[in-house]
């Protein structure tokens, strides 16, 4: 017994020295299988959740940490932590360095095109940001990136009112660009659900590229590179109202623990 309780303790005191927290961690131990979709600021920062890190993210967080922060699946954890009950980076914490990143990665491009120097992998970098930084930009920022891949964001050219094709007619060529890039979607959408989930799905992006604007969205999306997780939620009370000829889609709000289903 005192052999076990001295390793115990010489343990304890090597993780203490080391910075270690050694105390038990729920979370740590047994973290959801299920990230959360949305993340409040005082949550633990979920490497999972989207809409995820972008190339270079994690090793900017981890830097302006000046060392004390390290990667445990799935969270970061904050050795410098004052309190070892909150060892756990958060949102929060995270969230202006996001920001603080998205910033000079768009003042950097902005650089770039003003010296001609732009390349594709530039290129591509702008559009990850205009898709999954927007929020921590301004408008002018935001169009910035948008200008930056005119032919990727598949803006789609003003018809001929001479030769305005029928509207149920779709040529053979457009329904064959339409089918690959929905299965270009598809690749990049990560579904773990059954397969009537999957037939809903396939279902909702043909519904999706049948229009312009969706068309242009997907183009974005699929010329990203970027993956997406799609879970199916349950809704309570949900129905379909129409109001104005209009067609709602109405429910109850989901609770912050509903599980995907």
């Amino acid at each position: 017994m005192i052999p076990v309780l001295g390793r115990a303790l010489f343990a304890a005191f090597l993780a203490l020295s080391c910075g270690w927290p050694v105390h038990a961690c729920r979370l740590c131990e047994n973290p959801p299988q299920v990230p959360p979709q949305q993340l409040a600021p005082n949550d633990p920062f979920d490497l999972r959740s989207p809409p995820g890190l972008l190339p270079g993210d994690l090793e900017y967080i981890i830097a302006s940490g000046n060392g004390s922060y390290r990667r445990q699946e799935p969270y970061l954890v904050d050795y410098a932590a004052k309190d070892a009950r909150r060892h756990l980076v958060t949102y929060a914490q995270v969230q202006p360095l996001l920001r603080s990143r998205t910033k000079e990665l768009a003042a950097q491009l902005r650089i770039k095109e003003k010296s001609r120097s732009l390349n594709a992998a530039d290129r591509k970098q702008a559009l990850l940001l205009y898709w999954y930084r927007g929020p921590f930009l301004g408008g002018p920022d935001r169009a910035f990136l948008d200008s930056l891949n005119p032919t990727a964001l598949g803006k789609p050219g003003l018809p001929s009112l001479a030769s305005k094709p029928d509207s149920g007619a779709v040529s053979s060529k457009g329904s064959s660009r339409q089918a690959d890039l929905a299965g270009r979607l598809l690749a990049q959408i990560e579904l773990t659900g059954d397969a009537a989930q999957k037939a809903a799905l396939t279902e909702a992006i043909a519904l999706i590229l049948a229009t312009p604007t969706g068309r242009q969205l997907a183009e974005e999306f699929a010329a990203s590179g970027a993956k997406a997780r799609i879970s199916f939620l349950s809704m309570p009370n949900s129905r379909v109202v129409k109001k104005t000829a209009k067609r709602k889609y109405k429910a109850s709000r989901l609770p912050a623990t509903a599980a995907a289903i």
